[in-house]
């Protein structure tokens, strides 16, 4: 029974979304042959960091500088040991949680150069990190019952928790979002286990918070204070598949059916990426826009990341891609709501887009810029309140219009479709 919902559900994910993006959405980044992908993160000066490991071979720290081509090894394990997660604080400390027993959680202050042990209580393997201001910290680690360590003092102390006592619950992944509340989500493989746990205060008790019975591998939060799950999987009769639950609510809704989740980012736009074990889904409005990645480099990919120039980052075992163009705004860009003073259509659009000024002022310039910022058309001494432009000639992808009236200026974001 369980492997004909299975196929259901994954025959229904591939008729409702939409093959928007073509199959050379991704490039392969060559990775050294001995690395085994088994986490990744990246920091703000674009610095990619990949925990490797497994497969017989000894874990380490591998890092990519931002317009390097040349991996080197920052860290270096025991044995058989390796990182099972790496989280870059506000700060930019880098943690490594794994499952060494000399060695479960360490840190480095200087991008990777030297690293220090941090002890933390216990003798579990630190499967997940989250981070709240310079201070707090709270680790996931999983014994017979998923428990968790914190620290609201930079980790001079350190304090245990039992998240469940329900046993065969597996900590997947941990946020915090702005009000400070902890959600930790759960893997299980047993009926009556797995779902979504919240706690109040930092740690030291903790409430279901819903979707039983669902394997929950990664949580995050977008800028709204709604809260996404994937599912790996079910092992009642639910839907698996990105739920939600918004900032006012206390229900999770099911956003679209997807088996296999494995990783969600989110942008700065709130547009959400979500890796399975079939393709990569682009979600926008909950939902109600789905965009399937078809090209073969995503299939199977279970780690992803969005870099501070928009790039789309994943990762799993052998393989580690990006893609090829920007995703989204990258920060710094900033994007004006524009409200009802500006008009364009048709958006997106193929070739051609109409500006229409909605305000009693003439468009004085117009410049068009791609994701990276730079300027691809300047059109001056307009003196009009519409005009035309023409993009037949740019590649597909996101665009940003600047409109610069006498008084103010307005910018939107426009999307080149493929032709």
């Amino acid at each position: 029974m369980k492997n004909i919902i299975f196929f259901i559900t994954l025959f229904i994910s591939l008729v409702v979304v939409k093959p928007d993006y073509a199959q050379n959405f991704f490039e392969e980044i060559i990775m050294p042959d001995t690395a085994f992908l088994r986490c990744m993160a990246i920091n703000e000066e674009g610095d990619l960091f990949i925990g490797t490991g497994g497969n017989n071979t000894i874990g380490g720290i591998l890092r990519l500088q931002k317009g390097s081509e040349t991996w080197e090894t920052v860290y270096s394990y025991n044995s058989r040991n390796s990182p099972l997660c790496l989280e870059i604080a506000d700060n930019g400390d880098i943690y490594a949680g794994g499952n060494s027993a000399a060695h479960y959680l360490i840190k480095s202050s200087d991008n990777g150069e030297s690293w220090v042990d941090v002890e933390i209580p216990g003798g579990c393997n630190v499967v997940a990190a989250e981070f709240q201001g310079g201070d707090s910290i709270m680790i996931g680690r999983n014994p017979s019952r998923p428990i968790v360590a914190h620290t609201t003092n930079g980790g001079l102390y350190w304090f245990c928790d039992t998240i469940t006592s329900i046993t065969n619950n597996f900590i997947e992944d941990i946020e915090i979002n702005s009000q400070g509340e902890v959600y930790a989500c759960m893997y299980c493989f047993n009926s009556d286990h797995g779902g979504i746990y919240k706690s109040d205060n930092f740690g030291e008790s903790w409430v279901f918070d819903g979707l039983l019975d669902h394997q929950i591998a990664t949580i995050e939060f977008n800028s709204k204070g709604d809260l996404f799950s994937g599912d790996y999987y079910v092992v009642g009769n639910e839907v698996p598949g990105v739920y939600c639950k918004a900032a006012q609510s206390d229900e999770y809704e099911l956003v679209i059916d997807a088996v296999g989740a494995s990783d969600i980012v989110i942008t700065n736009e709130d547009k959400l990426y979500v890796c399975t074990d079939f393709w990569i889904y682009g979600v926008s409005d909950y939902g109600q826009s789905v965009d399937t990645i078809r090209d073969e480099l995503g299939l199977n990919i279970c780690h992803l990341e969005i870099d501070n120039d928009g790039y789309l980052w994943g990762g799993h075992e052998l393989r580690l891609i990006r893609s090829k163009e920007p995703v989204c705004i990258p920060v710094g860009i900033k994007q004006e709501t524009t409200g009802n003073l500006l008009n364009i259509h048709p958006n997106p659009s193929n070739s051609k887009f109409h500006v229409e000024s909605l305000i009693n002022e003439n468009i004085n310039n117009i410049k068009i810029f791609d994701l990276k910022g730079n300027t691809i058309i300047q059109i001056n001494s307009i003196n009009n309140r519409s005009e035309t432009i023409d993009l037949s000639e740019f590649a597909a992808g996101t665009y940003i219009v600047q409109i610069n009236y006498p008084s103010q200026t307005q910018s939107q974001k426009i999307i080149k479709s493929m032709p």
